[in-house]
Formats: C-alpha cells, structure tokens, sequence
C-alpha cells in the first residue's frame, strides 16, 4: 500500500477464525477441519459463535472495505493471504 501509495486494510485475525475471504453464507467460513486437522477453536463452534465472530471481526472489515471504496472513484481491490505450500497428499504449490 505504501509503495502504490495507497490505504490498506488488513484483516487482524487468522482465516482459520472466520475467513473474511468467503461469503457469510459459505459452508467453509469457519473450517472445522483443514488439511487433515481439526481445528480446536472451531469443533465445538455453533450458530452462537459463528454469529458472534461475524459481529466482531468479519462484518466490521467488510464495513471498512465498502466505506472506502464508496469515498473513492478509483478503487482497485487487492486480496492477499498466506497458504500452506503443501497440503497433505497433494503436489507442492508453485
């Protein structure tokens, strides 16, 4: 953002929490298992947590994404994130 001179928003929490790459009606948004591992803080989580989740970190970027791009007529939305190189059984990514 700095070197394009630019804002940036970045989402302050793990997409193994909530994802804020996925739509709110997508059956992944929180995964209970990746790559073969359950993941401990989402076992257990129902429409509660998930509910509460969305509240606190998933809606309010969403907000702060759409607060900018309607102040600005020049919007170029660029999503970054990190990845496992190599899932299980699978080939690495390049």
């Amino acid at each position: 953002a700095e070197a394009l001179n630019g804002p940036m928003i970045g989402s302050n929490f793990s997409r193994l929490v909530i994802d804020p790459n996925r739509g709110e009606d997508d059956p992944t948004l929180l995964m209970k298992l990746y790559d073969g591992s359950i993941i401990p803080a989402n076992r257990h989580a129902g429409p509660a947590e998930r509910e509460t989740r969305l509240t606190r970190l998933y809606r309010p970027y969403h907000a702060a994404l759409a607060e900018l791009a309607a102040r600005r007529d020049d919007t170029i939305i660029v999503s970054v994130h990190s990845f496992t190189r190599q899932l299980r059984g699978r080939l690495p990514r390049p």
